[in-house]
């Protein structure tokens, strides 16, 4: 076992974790960043799902009358009343500052004849999306220069299993590296920007490592979590290669079909709504919503591919390959980034000029995450968490190229609000040798296992279970569906691994943090009866303010996830509460 001190810990190795490790060392802290792989090869921020990432910043390139006031009012018009208004506001005012930061450490964001390349991204009113080639990956790279530049010592190849938790405050973590050995490492503050839960699901345009890590570790620290039945689903590419399928390209208006060859997008339609209505209303937006007609097209391509009508890869055909007369249809903004769509599409051996390209839905984003406050303190004490970890921010529905921001939004108030925290304690005992030990034996316990049920085997069945009951449409027979599936997993899975090395030791534990958010998930999406956003609900498909307009918040009990409505703005708990504990410890 290695032991090891510092004043803040941060968990994770993407834009959120890193610009908190910076900032935390900036204002005078020590400081750790724990990552699972080496910094710019894992994390959300650093894989490139796409040519090109978004972030927005109001600042009246494309269009003058647009300001954070402005910004702001998408954010909560999108939220559908999920969101934490105080942290939205945070976001939009914020975010013109961060841009410079981002451009003071290197980060180059597109540009065309000297101004910047500015889109008006999904669930925006107004254009202020800022292209960035190469998506989060300019910015992992930017933030690993002031990494090493400050000296921030990273390690590297470790699982954290565990967080310490003292009389409800956070004082390290336990964590086992790839050979199989344990670490305990003691902080002041620890910081959770471990991203997601996008390897939820079967289908995922997320790396490996996003597998619900940050919000396992919250949830068994007995932090709250809100949202999490929002969820995002996108279009990916399944074949050749998965990559994602540009949402723009549905303004072309293509043929969709089936295996069979068969169009059956029609079949879902009610009256009144056609199918060029629903192709130009996905048009808006990438991620799945139930707010427009344009849910339509994804329910369908799901229930086209779960009732064995879909492609032997898992897909749908849409067939672009007669429809370049219809380029003149798509928004003047994105013309002039067509062409590297079609190119990258190209270098992943997908031709959509001369062959019909196979899609299905794809998991994306979590809008949902630990409740957290102004300076991304969670309900423990000493906790904090920023980027996709968090929840507030957002709400049902995103705006395409927030998440980015928020992670450096709130990647740099966490990281601040931690480091003043722990040199506020300098001279006080980091953590309690007795519950380090308990730690440590949890941990020994995971690392035995004589049955014959492989870990990968119980991920991939997990995996499969979300995709066909929770992924795009829920109803109370699929929630019911997948909460016996998950049951048996935890049940007769989960108690029957077969360990014999680390790496199987790393399979155990992801699935240990998979299972509690499915079961997170599934209590979410079954007690809120309603569509809302991202949360469709065939068995009640339209939006309910008067009983809905609520959040969820999830709570660790004995028997698993524990439920009540509230609302994020009113949860004094995030507040003067956390203060006072903090100042009494």
């Amino acid at each position: 076992m290695d032991r090891v001190d510092t004043d803040v810990l941060v968990i994770g190795g993407g834009g959120a974790a890193g610009r908190a490790a910076v900032e935390a060392r900036k204002a005078g802290a020590e400081v750790i960043l724990i990552t699972r792989s080496d910094i710019g090869k894992g994390g959300a921020t650093a894989h490139r799902v796409s040519e090109t990432g978004g972030y927005n910043v109001p600042d009246g390139v494309m269009d003058p009358g647009d300001g954070p006031e402005e910004f702001y009012g998408d954010i909560i018009h999108n939220a559908r009343g999920m969101s934490d208004p105080r942290l939205a506001r945070l976001v939009a005012y914020e975010a013109n500052d961060s841009l410079r930061y981002l451009e003071s450490i290197g980060v180059q964001f597109d540009r065309k004849d000297d101004r910047y390349l500015v889109v008006q991204g999904c669930f925006a009113s107004r254009p202020r999306m800022h292209i960035l080639s190469g998506h989060g990956h300019p910015i992992i790279v930017a933030l690993k220069r002031e990494i090493e530049r400050l000296e921030i010592p990273v390690l590297t190849g470790l699982f954290v299993t565990d967080l310490i938790v003292d009389d409800g405050i956070c004082k390290g973590a336990v964590a086992l590296d790839r050979e199989g050995k344990s670490w305990v490492i003691r902080a002041k503050a620890v910081v959770i920007g471990a991203g997601g839960t996008g390897n939820l699901f079967r289908d995922t345009l997320f790396p490996t490592d996003i597998a619900g890590s940050s919000y396992g570790l919250g949830y068994r620290a007995n932090a709250r979590l809100t949202n999490m039945e929002f969820m995002q689903f996108g279009f990916g590419v399944v074949s050749p290669r998965r990559f994602t399928f540009r949402f723009w390209l549905w303004n072309l208006l293509p043929e969709v079909y089936n295996a069979r060859g068969e169009r059956f997008l029609s079949r879902y339609l009610p009256d009144g709504i056609s199918e060029d209505d629903v192709k130009r209303a996905r048009a808006l937006h990438a991620p799945f919503t139930s707010a427009d007609a344009s849910r339509y097209l994804d329910v369908a391509a799901k229930k086209e591919i779960q009732a064995g009508r879909g492609t032997q890869a898992g897909g749908i055909f849409v067939d672009l390959t007669q429809v370049w007369k219809n380029l003149e249809l798509m928004p003047g903004d994105f013309r002039h980034i067509f062409e590297t769509t079609r190119n990258t599409l190209l270098k992943r051996h997908v031709d959509i000029s001369t062959a019909p390209v196979e899609v299905g839905p794809f998991s994306h984003a979590t809008n949902g995450g630990l409740t957290i406050d102004e300076h991304g303190q969670t309900t423990v004490v000493g906790l904090y968490a920023a980027g996709e970890a968090a929840a507030g921010p957002h709400g049902a529905d995103r705006l395409g190229g927030n998440m980015l921001l928020t992670s450096q939004v709130f990647g740099r108030r966490a990281g601040e609000h931690a480091a003043q925290a722990a040199m506020a304690m300098d001279g006080r005992p980091l953590a309690n040798g007795a519950l380090e030990k308990r730690a440590l034996s949890d941990l020994e316990d995971q690392k035995r296992g004589q049955g014959s049920i492989r870990a990968e085997t119980a991920l991939r069945h997990l995996r499969q279970a979300m995709w066909e009951e929770i992924l795009v449409v829920r109803s109370a027979e699929s929630i019911e569906r997948a909460r016996q599936k998950v049951t048996r997993i935890r049940q007769q899975s989960l108690p029957n691994l077969s360990i014999r090395s680390a790496k199987d030791v790393w399979g155990r534990l992801q699935l240990r943090d998979l299972l509690d958010v499915s079961e997170m998930m599934i209590a979410a999406v079954d007690m809120r009866q309603e569509s809302r956003g991202g949360h469709f609900r065939e068995d009640y498909p339209e939006q309910d303010d008067a009983n809905w307009e609520v959040n969820l918040i999830i709570e660790r009990g004995a028997d698993g996830p524990v439920i009540r409505k509230g609302r994020l703005c009113d949860d004094e708990a995030l507040r003067s509460g956390n203060a006072g504990k903090r100042n009494q410890s």
